[in-house]
């Protein structure tokens, strides 16, 4: 089975999946303000990560996930910025770093 898409057939499956791609966007910031002032070291389990360790992880592995698809390689895992020590402050970077990517996407040939 072939794995090439044509161009058209590619144009289609990101016309398609883009609003997806923006929905779960929006849920994923959501659930990360969703985390109460001072609950970012809340942890379910002893060994468990901390709220905003997975804040952290999840927003850097979704932007490198995207990197990964306009550049065409897997590179480095993006760091949330030192001064985002909030898991409000850690969704707004990941959502102005997702529509900068986004806007990379749409300018793919």
């Amino acid at each position: 089975m072939p794995t090439d898409l044509t161009p058209d057939e590619a144009s289609l499956l990101f016309g398609f999946l883009l609003p997806q791609l923006e929905s779960e966007r929006a849920i994923t910031e959501k659930s990360f303000q969703a985390v109460p002032a001072g609950g970012e070291e809340f942890r379910p389990a002893a060994k468990a990560r901390s709220a905003i360790e997975l804040v952290r992880h999840i927003a850097a592995v979704e932007l490198w996930f995207l990197d990964a698809v306009i550049e065409r390689r897997f590179g480095k895992v993006p760091d949330p910025p030192d001064a985002a020590a909030t898991c409000g402050e850690i969704a707004r970077w990941y959502g102005d770093s997702f529509e900068q990517r986004t806007e990379r996407l749409k300018k793919l040939s």
